[in-house]
C-alpha cells in the first residue's frame, strides 16, 4: 500500500480554541499523567510527521517554551479550527498538513500512515476519520494545494469544520474497524479529562 512519506507531513496541534467548556481556563494546559496535553499531543504528531507545530491565539510564550513552532490565526477574532487549519496551509513546507485538537491526549499513532494511504488510494488531497455515526474532522489530513480553497471559504465566512470537511468529499477511514474508538477520546470537558485519567 503507497504511504507518504513521514518527512512529508507537518503536523498541527489545533489550540487555538477559547475553552468554552473548561470557564475560559486554556485546555491545552490541563495535566493527564502529570503532563499537559499539548504535550502529549504534540508527542504523538511527532513520532509520524517530519515537523510539529502549534496553532494557538493566546500565550505565545508558555506554547513556545515547549521548542516547537507557534503561530496565530491570520485573522482576528477566534474564527475557530478552520481559520487555524488555513493559517497553517499558508506557512508549511511539506505537502502534507496532519491536524489533531489539542485536547485528543491518545490519538492514534498510526493516524498519518492510515489517513495518508486512504488519500493516496482514493486519489483524494484530504482525509479524514469516521466513528460509525459521523466525521471526525478535527483529525485530518489535507494537501497545501488546498490552502487557496480554504482561505476563501474562511474569508467568506465558512466556520464549520465538519461542513467544510463533508463538502470536500475527502477520503475516510473507520475508527472502528482500525480500533481506535477509545484513541480518539477527548477532554472537551473536566468530566471527560477525569474519565480518561481514570483510564490512565
Amino acid at each position: 500500500m503507497p504511504q507518504i512519506p513521514q518527512a512529508d507531513l507537518t503536523g498541527l496541534v489545533l489550540a487555538g480554541g477559547q475553552s468554552r467548556r473548561w470557564n475560559g481556563v486554556d485546555k491545552a494546559w490541563v495535566r493527564l499523567a502529570d503532563r499537559p496535553l499539548v504535550a502529549h499531543v504534540a508527542e504523538r504528531l511527532a513520532s509520524q510527521t517530519g515537523v510539529v507545530w502549534i496553532n494557538a491565539n493566546r500565550d505565545l510564550d508558555r506554547y513556545a517554551a515547549l521548542g516547537l513552532p507557534v503561530f496565530t490565526d491570520d485573522w482576528p477574532d477566534a474564527l475557530g479550527p478552520l481559520a487555524g487549519i488555513a493559517s497553517a496551509l499558508r506557512r508549511i513546507e511539506t505537502p502534507w498538513l496532519l491536524v489533531a485538537p489539542v485536547d485528543s491526549p491518545r490519538l492514534p499513532l498510526d493516524l498519518g500512515a492510515r489517513l495518508g494511504e486512504a488519500a493516496l488510494r482514493e486519489g483524494r488531497m484530504l482525509a479524514t476519520v469516521h466513528d460509525g455515526e459521523r466525521l471526525q474532522p478535527a483529525f485530518l489530513l489535507i494537501h497545501r494545494a488546498r490552502a487557496g480553497d480554504l482561505v476563501q471559504a474562511v474569508a467568506q465566512g465558512t466556520r464549520r469544520l465538519g461542513d467544510w470537511v463533508a463538502a470536500q468529499q475527502p477520503a475516510q477511514v473507520d475508527a472502528r474497524t482500525l480500533g481506535w474508538m477509545d484513541a480518539l477520546r477527548g477532554a472537551n470537558t473536566p468530566a471527560e479529562l477525569g474519565a480518561l485519567a481514570q483510564g490512565a
